[in-house]
């Protein structure tokens, strides 16, 4: 998995410090799948992608609302999206779906979320945002 990369940046301070950090942490959920780790890092991964959602998307969605995104809803449907597949995952975990099968499509979610949505959507919104958040 490739990391931050500049280009990457939507121009929002505050949106591209938390998304850095989530290529942190799908490069620690990469490695420990490389290593064969996956238990501890896979629920701990969970519980950060589960509270990343709730702030980042509300922050995001917050942003989106008040300056009248002509894409907002478009875009929430993203975020529900990946919320309702983190949780379906979580789910399966808690029901004894083997860590390791749990892992990896934790990591396909996050890698393709953070492809997909990061650096198109999010870098889109960005564009709209920062003539707009600065007036």
């Amino acid at each position: 998995m490739s990391g931050w990369r500049p280009e990457l940046a939507t121009g929002m301070p505050e949106i591209d410090t938390q998304h850095q950090e989530l290529f942190r942490r799908a490069a620690a959920i990469d490695e420990a799948l490389g290593e064969g780790r996956f238990a501890g890092e896979t629920a701990e991964m969970l519980n950060y992608l589960a509270q990343y959602c709730k702030t980042h998307f509300a922050i995001e969605q917050r942003l989106m609302y008040h300056l009248n995104y002509p894409r907002l809803f478009e875009h929430v449907a993203l975020h529900n999206y990946f919320n309702k597949t983190l949780r379906q995952i979580g789910r399966d975990l808690v029901a004894g779906a083997a860590p390791a099968d749990v892992a990896m499509r934790l990591n396909e979610l996050v890698l393709g979320w953070l492809v997909e949505h990061i650096s198109l959507v999010d870098k889109e919104l960005g564009r709209f945002l920062r003539p707009q958040h600065s007036a």
